[in-house]
């Protein structure tokens, strides 16, 4: 729900229901410790960040993208798949377009060094091929 108010510009709605789902996400996190809850709470952290970035509350939408950061990254190294490195870039990225700086370009240096990686070790994955030309316009 909070994905479809967003892009229907239904912020606080938008907001609600992902500040409710990064809670419950939270909660599986400290039950479970399992890799898949670790994603759900990056990817909460994620959508949190994105309605703060679409609110003009830019260091809320960094804060929140740092954890989801910090998660992807810990998610890659223990996982180690192809969707798990896609992931990380993917912040990366969200993050180089919220900070206009060396910082950010930084991010989306390290974006596409992922992306590239990721095209050249999955050329039947014609996705991460994509994202890298995107993310180089």
């Amino acid at each position: 729900m909070g994905d479809i108010c967003l892009a229907g510009e239904r912020l606080q709605e938008a907001e609600r229901y992902h500040r409710e789902g990064l809670e419950l996400r939270r909660q599986l996190w400290e039950e479970a410790r399992s890799l898949e809850a670790k994603r759900f709470l990056a990817v909460s952290c994620e959508k949190m960040a994105q309605v703060y970035g679409r609110t003009a509350r830019a260091d809320e939408a960094l804060e929140c993208y740092e954890e989801s950061l910090e998660l992807f990254q810990q998610l890659a190294q223990e996982a180690g798949t192809a969707e798990s490195h896609d992931d990380l870039a993917s912040i990366y990225y969200e993050i180089s377009l919220l900070l206009p700086t060396r910082t950010g370009r930084r991010m989306r240096k390290e974006a596409c060094r992922i992306w590239e990686r990721l095209a050249q070790a999955c050329p039947d994955a014609p996705q991460y091929a994509y994202k890298l030309r995107m993310a180089r316009k």
